[in-house]
């Protein structure tokens, strides 16, 4: 079968933009992880959407302090900011850890006090705008009323800036946007009935089971290549060593791309 809606990794001068699971908070980070998937949310017009975190349902929202000026970004699941936008409340110290050496906005909160304030509807609406001198990058650009567009600046920083600066700076506003869903198939030995298995350490094996741990994702890669992870344990990707067997690899260690059996046929 074929996952629905598609989800996807956004990836901006080395770094995977990441939000927190039950605060919204939006960080930057160099490594992949299950906190960097978003769903894409197309509106009716078919060039505007929504982007929606997957693991935690929110939106993600321009953040702008008492004078209407956008300061930052936030994941945000309702219209109220009352409700989600306590960014300086996290009690997940194990995200927290994890967010070291990161880049953060300093200045969200000023939404301390105008927390009542209701999210306008294009704070929560983008759209990409491509970038002619490259064929695989987008410019994400923000419907809010300043029609900002945000990037990361070396430091793992996000920032707006209007098209003259965003256009001029390049690096900092291009964006790339990874497939992470795909079509889910077994590997499976017909002759013999099992199929290949992934735990949780990366491990393959052997099984006759036909559950979770057994599926595998096929994603699309670019030039006729797919990427093959397992769909239970989403971090390990099928990989090939130098000696010729099949292991399992981080998306970090997967720098090549994989056939699949019909590119031999």
């Amino acid at each position: 079968c074929i996952e629905q809606p598609t989800r996807v990794t956004l990836h901006c001068n080395s770094y995977y933009m990441w939000a927190n699971k039950r605060n919204g908070k939006v960080t930057c980070r160099r490594k992949r992880h299950e906190t960097d998937e978003f769903q894409l949310l197309y509106e009716s017009d078919g060039s505007t959407l929504r982007i929606q975190h997957y693991k935690s349902g929110g939106i993600l929202t321009v953040v702008k302090n008492v004078l209407g000026e956008p300061v930052g970004v936030t994941c945000v699941k309702s219209n109220n900011k009352e409700e989600d936008l306590k960014l300086n409340n996290d009690n997940d110290k194990e995200e927290e850890e994890e967010e070291e050496n990161v880049g953060v906005w300093e200045n969200v909160s000023v939404f301390s006090n105008s927390s009542k304030e209701v999210i306008k509807e294009e704070d929560q609406k983008w759209c990409f705008i491509k970038d002619p001198s490259n064929n695989n990058a987008i410019m994400l650009k923000s419907l809010s009323n300043n029609s900002l567009n945000l990037g990361i600046d070396a430091n793992g920083t996000l920032l707006f800036a209007n098209d003259t600066t965003a256009t001029h700076a390049k690096a900092p506003f291009l964006w790339t946007i990874e497939c992470v869903t795909g079509e889910l198939c077994f590997l499976s030995n017909p002759a013999l009935n099992i199929r290949v298995r992934c735990d949780m350490t990366g491990l393959l094996s052997l099984s006759d089971n036909t559950k979770g741990w057994e599926v595998f994702r096929f994603m699309e890669a670019g030039h006729g290549y797919v990427k093959i992870s397992s769909w239970m344990h989403s971090q390990w990707l099928l990989c090939c060593t130098a000696d010729g067997r099949v292991d399992t690899c981080s998306h970090a260690e997967s720098f090549l791309d994989y056939r699949s059996d019909d590119d031999d046929e």
